[in-house]
């Protein structure tokens, strides 16, 4: 496998497919075992809106007025890092 080459991901398909069903999808697992990637491959193949509330605007956005944040993303869209988001 070269630089630049991804593992396959069994997730793939699957999650493509939620986000098609659901109203959410949540990805989870351990750290640092792909699912940021996956999110936004999964973003690039719906041709949805992505952001990350690692990003201070996002998260300012997405703290300060939660309704017009998501709003403004449209559907589908994919959120990566929402926990820090807070409740």
């Amino acid at each position: 496998m070269s630089a630049g080459e991804l593992i396959p991901r069994r997730g793939l398909e699957t999650a493509t497919r939620s986000m098609a069903g659901f109203r959410a999808v949540v990805l989870q697992g351990a750290r640092q075992v792909g699912k940021s990637t996956l999110a936004t491959i999964v973003a690039r193949d719906l041709h949805a809106q992505s952001v990350s509330l690692d990003r201070e605007e996002d998260l300012s956005g997405a703290r300060d007025d939660p309704v017009l944040f998501l709003q403004s993303l449209g559907a589908p869209a994919v959120i990566d890092e929402v926990q820090r988001g807070g409740d």
